[in-house]
């Protein structure tokens, strides 16, 4: 007899059979139960191997959920896979440590990192990444601080990965060609091998025609996470990661230290809550945006637009139309600002729908439809 979980999404009920995976499933029963009126979340148990299938995705013609709205669907061109053309690729420092460790990474299976062969990228409150060749590696925070105390020991630490979690498990799964792709993983410590990238989008510049294509290939990439009940929750320049290839840049987002899923977060759990000051949607610093939002799009609904703003601001900040911000009172004014220097009346509509200032009125990446 199949096993079942139960999951909340966008104001409905949803059976999942258990051992369906989660990337382009389907739930074992469509909506068992529809409330006439949202209401907040509920808690949510379930053991963390489970893997229970995703809602179907939104009907492309509904980006505001059951709102009535009139605005018609914005559209952006396809090009899944072109590169782009940015100015003022800043070239990323890559540090060597003297540190003499091994970390082997149990999932999908054993892959071995010698640290001494790998350089340091950076480091901050969600870990450290390493590049090592054509891999990079993300350590925890705990992980890499453990590191740094053995930092110039001549002894070899051997830290070996063991366990699994079902939001790690889920990264492995992830395939599009504007996300970065994982490769292994391990929990303890918690760390994953992921394809490396050669710069990000932090202080680039970029005109309108290629922000159409960026913006398209992103969009479709988080539509994509969205459709599997997942939120990226911090998405910002430096996690628009950057592949140098002959006519320009590939560009993917990464960096899923933010991000969680719909059925594996906490009660409450908001993509509001690990995004980055300046690019933040106002919703984090008013509660009441927060709670009117998940009252009308349900707390799913309510993470998903917050990536919308988060992508659109992005956008603008390297169209050089606006900075990241220090006010959220200024925000408004700066929006306005920004919006009507973009000359181009695709680009406008599609940014003017991302970075609503109320979260209902603001457009789902799902929505957008794409052209040839």
């Amino acid at each position: 007899m199949d096993r079942i979980a139960v999951g909340l999404r966008d104001g409905r009920i949803y059976v999942y059979k258990v051992e369906e995976t989660m990337i382009n499933a389907e739930p074992l029963a469509f909506p068992v139960l529809e409330r006439t009126t949202p209401s907040l979340p509920i808690r949510r148990t379930m053991p963390l191997e489970l893997r229970p299938s995703p809602a179907p995705p939104l009907p492309r013609t509904d980006p505001f959920g059951a709102l009535p709205n009139v605005r018609p669907l914005p559209s952006l061109p396809r090009a899944l896979g072109k590169p782009i053309t940015l100015s003022n690729v800043i070239a990323k420092d890559c540090n060597k440590l003297d540190i003499k460790a091994v970390i082997t990474l149990t999932r999908p299976k054993e892959m071995v990192v010698d640290l001494s062969e790998c350089c340091l990228l950076g480091s901050g409150s969600s870990g450290a990444v390493f590049k090592c060749g054509d891999i990079a590696l993300k350590i925890s925070p705990q992980a890499f601080l453990e590191l740094l105390s053995h930092q110039g020991h001549s002894t070899l630490m051997d830290v070996r990965g063991q366990g699994a979690s079902a939001m790690l498990e889920l990264l492995l799964k992830i395939d599009h060609p504007h996300l970065v792709k994982v490769i292994a993983y391990s929990k303890k410590p918690l760390a994953y091998v992921m394809e490396a990238m050669d710069s990000d989008a932090d202080g680039a510049t970029i005109d309108e025609e290629n922000a159409k294509v960026l913006l398209g290939q992103l969009a479709d990439a988080l539509g994509y996470l969205h459709r599997a009940g997942l939120y990226h929750g911090d998405i910002k320049p430096s996690n628009v990661l950057l592949k140098r290839v002959p006519n320009g840049y590939l560009v993917k987002l990464g960096d899923y230290s933010s991000m969680k899923h719909a059925l594996f977060g906490p009660l409450g759990s908001s993509a509001v809550t690990d995004c980055t000051e300046g690019y933040c949607p106002p919703e984090k610093y008013d509660q009441r945006l927060y709670a009117e939002a998940v009252l009308k799009l349900g707390p799913d609904g309510a993470n998903y637009v917050a990536d919308s703003f988060m992508l659109g601001y992005t956008t603008l900040v390297l169209l050089g139309y606006a900075k990241p911000y220090s006010n959220v009172m200024e925000l408004p004014s700066i929006l306005q600002n920004a919006l009507n220097r973009v000359r181009d009346a695709q680009l406008r509509e599609v940014l003017e729908g991302l970075t609503a200032i109320r979260p209902e009125e603001r457009l789902r990446v799902e929505a957008i439809t794409f052209v040839s």
